[in-house]
């Protein structure tokens, strides 16, 4: 195991690494950890000893195949957190149950991000990333617009210069090199979450006890979640305005007594930590990188509590920015190719989980409140990618279904909507960035064509998308390629096409 450094070591700082790594959390200890398993040279540079305490513990099920990547889901699954199936949510009428899929099988995780975020860390350390607690970034080190190190204070010692080929912010809602590097953006309406810790309290009956409870009040929003030391989290999200001439304590308790499902839980409870207020407010980086450094997690962009899922984006940026800065070591060539698709990455993770916040906003029962009314936000609604409906869902779900009983009955026809075209797309692989064919859907244009990548030959498969039997299409596709008629190849095939319908890029005739 790598070591993991403390203030206490007499020679805690080498003079010269490939990357450092400020920051700890989750985002942090991905970026190390993928980096260190493709033996580049990492350092984490931590403030704080671990374990330490950080809120924001509810995760849903995209969080598993995350964690599987990372090697750490045995570890997590052994440390016997809260599981969940879904949400319970009072947001407008009676309350009711949210499962995460129709068979209530998907599960989610609860966490105690202290016990979780030392797993990752360790895990990081363990893969040969050398982890250094204590320290503290004091500034960066520059040749013109590059950034070549970070000058470090480990303790009380004097600063040290230590010189790398990139810094990355992992820092979260502190963003200490992405509010002078980053052009940090942030939203004027600003929202301040209110937390607490509960001990003794009820269990609510008529569903999973597990589950994340979220109730629409007319002044804000109530978050509430149970750990596994028998801890009830409770957080609401107010405007700042609410505080003006008040305590932390008195809009808490004034929020907490509107809530039809928490508050009876809370009956007999003890408060034993908090009501503490920390800045909830939305903000985001205009650019996530440039030369030398890369800003990933809540540095990077940062949406309020609603989506329950900061964790998800946290590993998801830092697995990003670790394929952007193993290309631009290794293949610098294609350092321009990897920057761009991390930052154009970035914007679109923060429009989508923008996007899925703010459909909880424009669904509140208490649309006319000054609190529901400043965040519906209409000027955003040209900017973010939309967050696909439950109608838009269904239905994708619906044309996957109608196509595999044709491939099945073998009568199926498929054509391709008109302007489908093929394009070049960055993606990742095998810890690269790498561009490589993709489907551009109609009215997509130049830069603003995301395109979506599918596991077969897809400048062999368009043309055949011309309403043609399906045995036609399978003949035609194997004689394009050249590939066996095997079941693998003919699942990929099928996988590509079920991906286009649902992407509503095809239809069937």
């Amino acid at each position: 195991m790598a070591p993991s450094m403390s203030p206490s070591d007499p020679s805690p700082l080498p003079a010269e690494t490939d990357v450092v790594i400020v920051g700890g959390g989750p985002a942090g200890a991905a970026v190390g950890l993928a980096l260190a398993r493709l033996s580049i040279r990492t350092q984490i540079l931590e403030r704080l000893p671990f374990p330490r305490f950080r809120i924001g513990e509810s995760q849903p099920p995209k969080v598993i195949p995350l964690l599987q990547f990372l090697g750490v889901l045995e570890q997590v699954d052994a440390a016997g957190f809260v599981r969940m199936d879904g949400n319970t949510v009072r947001w407008g009428g009676p309350p009711r149950v949210e499962p995460f899929d129709a068979e209530g099988r998907s599960q989610g995780y609860q966490l105690d991000r202290a016990r979780f975020d030392r797993i990752l860390l360790e895990t990081a350390a363990g893969s040969g990333c050398q982890v250094v607690h204590g320290a503290r970034v004091v500034g960066v080190e520059r040749a013109g617009d590059a950034v070549v190190g970070a000058r470090v204070r480990v303790g009380h010692a004097p600063a040290l210069a230590v010189s790398s080929r990139f810094v990355v912010d992992a820092t979260g809602p502190a963003g200490v090199l992405a509010r002078p590097l980053g052009r940090r953006r942030r939203e004027p309406v600003r929202t301040v979450g209110i937390f607490g810790y509960w001990e003794d309290g009820g269990t609510p009956e008529g569903w999973n006890p597990g589950n994340t409870i979220f109730e629409a009040c007319r002044a804000g929003w109530v978050w509430s979640l149970l750990l596994d030391d028998g801890r009830r989290n409770v957080t609401c999200g107010v405007d700042v305005s609410a505080l003006e001439g008040r305590t932390p304590a008195a809009v808490y308790d004034e929020l907490l007594a509107e809530t039809e499902i928490v508050a009876p839980l809370l009956t007999g409870a003890r408060c034993v930590q908090g009501p503490t207020a920390v800045d909830a407010t939305w903000h985001r980086v205009e650019r996530a990188n440039g030369p030398g450094f890369c800003i990933v997690g809540d540095a990077a962009s940062f949406i309020d509590p609603l989506t329950s899922q900061g964790v998800v984006k946290a590993l998801e940026s830092g697995l990003l920015a670790a394929a952007t800065i193993n290309t631009a070591i290794r293949r610098p060539e294609d350092d321009a190719l990897a920057r761009r698709f991390h930052d154009e990455s970035e914007r679109h993770a923060f429009e989508r989980y923008a996007a899925a916040a703010l459909q909880f906003y424009r669904t509140s029962p208490h649309p006319e409140e000054p609190f529901w009314r400043d965040r519906v936000r209409p000027e955003l609604d040209g900017a973010l990618d939309p967050t696909p409906s439950t109608e838009e869902v269904e239905a994708g779900a619906a044309r996957r279904r109608r196509l595999l009983e044709g491939v099945q009955a073998g009568t199926v026809r498929l054509t391709a909507r008109p302007g489908l075209r093929i394009e070049d797309r960055a993606r990742v692989e095998r810890g690269f960035v790498v561009a490589r064919p993709a489907v551009c859907g109609p009215g997509e244009a130049g830069a603003d064509a995301r395109g979506r990548h599918y596991p077969c030959a897809l400048d062999a498969l368009l043309p055949l998308l011309d309403g043609r039997a399906f045995h036609a299409l399978v003949e035609g596709y194997a004689s394009a390629t050249g590939v066996a008629r095997t079941p693998e190849n003919g699942q990929a095939l099928v996988r590509s096409l079920a991906g286009m319908i649902v992407d509503d890029l095809i239809e069937i005739v």
